[in-house]
């Protein structure tokens, strides 16, 4: 053993003792540990007030908010140089006492700190970034210095402990320093670089009675050249260590991939904080407390967890809590949201961190460890200051809901990768098994396609609760059969395939008249869709196949539904085809059924079917009559949700009413479309409607807001004594191709237009034309991309206000949300189906207004230019109805209310809770098979 530590002279670490007290964080830091930390929490809180010093410089003393392009280059500035230079300081770590130069960065951060005080006081901001750039890279060198020093200071089995102690007091110091500096860098950013200082000089002070923590010391006699040689050797001895092995391999890239992913969000707080609140405090500053306080608690919770669950399981676990905490930030974009959805991205982020920290320590020679942990820190800031880089050319404020959506799906990816790969996929190794003709022994099991067939055949039945059967009650025992072939697949994968063919049945069989137009490319269409129901595949034959114990019914009766759930939510995806056949807008023609989409939207009322569906399998498989009966009270629960809410719900307060004229022209040729609808709104003149609605793609010109044409519209509006809502092609100023344009017009002219925002994917645009362009060739996809508009529009016919939507756009809640949002009375939907006449599609789509009102609390008003139209009262009846046979006008007194839904205030709260649900349940299942 040394003399001067106690540790092995060749720098391991004794194993702890055996006794009372032994293994203790109270015996670890009765050691080296205690200063070494001591001097860590003094140099952090410094940090703290210079980071938070120099935001406040850089975006506000000098610079007017925030911005992407600011963040990155507070990012950059403050994390990049060491990040680069990193590995160098990593050679010299292993080379020089680890000690000397904790205690020597020390002094020169406090020289540094100081030297920028007076810099900021001048306003000298190119010297400034200088500054801040040199003192920050030290501390990051200390930090670096730390980490490969901590492994010799406790036993290897008291390293996550030692390094969650570590990370815990350190964020809190660095929380307290920039908490404390926030209070007066507003006042003055040279005081806190002042502040910062004196902290620095006290790590020093603390450091220099610590005993030897390693390092070679002293570099002898040799020439520069000698000793820039052996740097550039050991350093790619190094990079040859961290690369050459999985053990520290693995750790790395989780951390790299996690925390570029986490930067995206942290730089989406701050860029929605300053840029859609008038907060005092910056979003900096709110993003910096954050995950400061998710960092603190996640230190603390990691050690229990690696125990418990072990360290390597929580290294892809680390990203599904993250994933589902960026998609319901999306969900409901607000700062009250998005504060705590980065904190859990932060504590996963934590957890893994000091997971990956203990894995380093323990994976490494204690010769190379200095080398690993500054590639290692270069990864981990080179992430982040990434994150900021991306976020340059993407964010448009009122675009943070996709962005963040792209983090969800990048967390997913990570969990999935490193999760299979921690399963043991070798996918170098199958790869080259194969091109060396090697074969993989497939097992026969009879039945197989049998059971895929009979899941695609009933996975059709659910299809039969839409229009035009409108079997809404089937939809509450529709997915029974489906669920038993699931569950009685014979293994889990087959489960999820036989799932995976299921509703690809029920996207084919819900579509079906997509076929004329996109022929076989249905069948593919259904195949890529159906695979996100795995996760439902997954869930149901995990918990409802045998043993099905007391605990795993309970379990399943709220994760099968919320599996379903988070499948439609990202079918709902626009680029996937939109939210079409939701298992809730089943329930269209049953107000009392349907009322349930006022409390949590179409989302709840899906829920509340696929929870029927899960309780009736229960009934069915369930052995024991104490859980039979628990799951038929369940089945009754659910159905009794939408009649109780009905009747209690407190009443939509009624305003008025208002008369609204329909006109449907029929099948037609374009101009014979429009002589007809002249004529017919002409004939409206003596019930005085306010507003009179035509179709979508209504004229046959061109539409041009402009243009002289307009005036026989104009006098059309004078004689029916009511405005116009007409609909057609806008062709943009500069030529560059033309939007779906809806026209109010009244007797004066032109009153407004809104552009459709949404269109269809391949119907109106093409996503990635260059490379997919081919397909108009071979398919009736759009020639050209429909331009886009860009924001929602509140119109005013008379005394009412209403929101106008075309199309395909009367499929997504939200947008129905925000014309209620903005003031509409009424929701008006254009739509032209006349590509699917005589199909289902048509009674589809007209159904979903009937959602809508019920989500919003506002009437709806569905028009078709072949058909179907339909209008509907606040509670979701029908008040009008005519479908794709009918050739006319009609007039409609719309009852007009106001109040609220509970819908209309929360938002999409029902997904946010099922994709919570079931990330947590995926989470505890990964971890619970990996537990030592």
């Amino acid at each position: 053993m040394s003399e001067r530590t106690g540790l092995a002279a060749d720098g391991s670490v004794p194993r702890a003792a055996p006794g009372p007290g032994g293994g203790s964080v109270r015996q670890d830091l009765s050691g080296p540990l205690r200063g070494l930390i001591g001097g860590q929490c003094l140099g952090q809180a410094g940090d703290g007030l210079a980071q938070i010093a120099f935001a406040q410089f850089v975006l506000f003393d000098v610079g007017r908010g925030a911005t992407p392009g600011r963040i990155a280059l507070v990012l950059a500035v403050t994390l990049l140089p060491f990040s680069l230079l990193g590995p160098f300081a990593g050679v010299l770590l292993d080379r020089f006492d680890r000690r000397r130069t904790l205690v020597v960065v020390s002094v020169l951060r406090a020289v540094l700190v100081l030297a920028g005080a007076v810099i900021v006081a001048q306003r000298w901001t190119p010297a400034a970034y200088v500054a801040t750039l040199l003192l920050l890279s030290s501390s990051r060198l200390v930090l670096t210095a730390k980490g490969a020093a901590l492994p010799r200071t406790v036993p290897r089995e008291r390293l996550v402990p030692a390094n969650a102690l570590s990370a815990l007091a350190g964020s809190a110091a660095a929380f307290l320093g920039a908490v404390g500096g926030s209070q007066f860098v507003g006042w003055s950013a040279a005081a806190g670089f002042m502040a910062a200082g004196l902290l620095y000089l006290a790590a020093a002070l603390v450091f220099a009675p610590l005993p030897y923590l390693g390092g070679r010391g002293g570099g002898g006699a040799e020439n520069m050249t000698v000793r820039l040689h052996r740097v550039a050797v050991d350093l790619w001895d190094g990079v040859k260590v961290a690369g050459g092995s999985t053990a520290i391999r693995r750790p790395l890239l989780a951390v790299a991939t996690h925390r570029l992913l986490l930067g995206a969000g942290f730089v989406l707080l701050v860029l929605v904080a300053d840029s859609q609140y008038g907060l005092k405090a910056s979003g900096y500053g709110i993003a910096l407390a954050v995950t400061g306080v998710a960092t603190f608690a996640a230190s603390a919770a990691a050690p229990p967890l690696a125990a418990r669950y072990g360290t390597r399981a929580l290294l892809p676990a680390a990203f599904l809590p993250a994933a589902a905490a960026a998609y319901v930030g999306g969900l409901l974009p607000s700062l009250w949201v998005l504060v705590p959805c980065v904190g859990v991205a932060a504590f996963a982020f934590q957890v893994l961190k000091v997971c990956t920290d203990a894995l380093l320590g323990g994976a490494t020679p204690d010769a190379a460890r200095g080398r690993v942990f500054a590639i290692y820190d270069m990864l981990y800031n080179i992430s982040f200051v990434l994150a900021g880089l991306v976020m340059v050319p993407w964010w448009h404020s009122g675009h943070q809901r996709v962005l963040l959506w792209w983090v969800a799906a990048g967390f997913t990816a990570g969990w999935a990768v490193f999760g299979a790969v921690e399963q043991g996929w070798r996918p170098r190794e199958r790869l080259a098994h194969r091109l060396t003709g090697g074969r993989r022994r497939r097992v026969k099991r009879p039945g197989r396609y049998r059971g895929r067939l009979g899941a695609f055949a009933v996975g059709m039945l659910p299809a039969l609760a839409f229009p035009a059967p409108a079997w809404w009650w089937l939809a509450w025992f529709a997915l029974v059969p489906l669920t038993l072939v699931v569950r009685a697949a014979p293994t889990r994968r087959e489960g999820v395939v036989r799932a995976w063919w299921g509703l690809a049945g029920f996207e084919v069989a819900t579509q079906y008249w997509l076929v004329p137009d996109i022929g076989p490319a249905l069948a593919l269409a259904a195949l890529l869709l159906g695979v996100l129901w795995l996760p439902w595949g997954w869930a149901v034959h995990r918990l409802l196949a045998a043993p099905l114990t007391g605990r795993r019914t309970a379990v399943a009766l709220v994760v099968v539904p919320s599996a379903w759930l988070c499948a439609e939510g990202v079918r709902s995806w626009q680029s996937l085809g939109g939210p079409w056949a939701l298992l809730g807008a089943t329930q269209w023609n049953q107000p009392q059924m349907l009322s349930t989409a006022a409390l949590g939207g179409v989302w709840l009322t899906g829920f509340l079917v696929a929870a029927v569906n899960t309780a009736l399998v229960v009934v069915l498989i369930q052995r024991r009559l104490r859980l039979r009966v628990a799951a038929l009270i369940t089945v009754g629960g659910c159905l009794a949700v939408g009649p109780i809410w009905s009747a209690v719900r407190p009443a939509l307060p009624q305003t008025g009413s208002v008369p609204v004229a329909v006109v449907q022209p029929g099948v037609a040729d374009p101009a014979a479309q429009q002589a007809f609808e002249v004529a017919a709104t002409g004939g409206l003149a003596a019930q005085h409607p306010a507003l009179v609605v035509w179709g979508e793609s209504s004229l046959a010109d061109n539409v041009n807001s402009g243009a002289s044409s307009n005036a026989a519209l104009a006098a059309l509006a004078r004689t029916v004594g009511g405005d116009l809502l007409v609909n057609g092609d806008a062709q943009a100023a500069d030529g560059s191709g033309f939007y779906k344009q809806s026209l109010l017009i009244g007797p004066g002219g032109v009153l407004g237009t809104y552009d459709k925002i949404r269109l269809v994917p391949f119907g109106e645009y093409i996503p990635f034309r260059a490379a997919l362009g081919w397909l108009t060739g071979v398919s009736k996809a759009a020639p050209t991309n429909v331009l886009r508009g860009e924001r929602t529009v509140v119109m005013r016919a008379g005394p009412v206000g209403f929101g106008p939507l075309i199309c395909y756009e009367s499929t997504f809640p939200d947008m129905s949300r925000t014309e209620v949002a903005h003031g509409a009375q009424l929701l008006v939907y254009q739509t032209s189906t006349s590509t699917f006449q005589d199909s289902w599609a048509q009674p589809q789509h007209a159904s979903l207004a009937a959602v809508r009102a019920v989500e919003t609390g506002r009437p709806a008003v569905q028009v078709g230019l072949t058909g179907d139209s339909a209008v509907f009262d606040a509670h979701g009846r029908v008040l009008a109805w005519h479908g794709d046979g009918y050739r006319g006008a009609f007039v409609t007194q719309v009852p007009l209310v106001s109040g609220t839904t509970p819908y209309q205030r929360a938002g999409d709260w029902m997904l946010a809770v099922a994709f919570t649900v079931l990330a947590g349940a995926v989470t505890a299942a990964g971890v619970g098979r990996a537990r030592p």
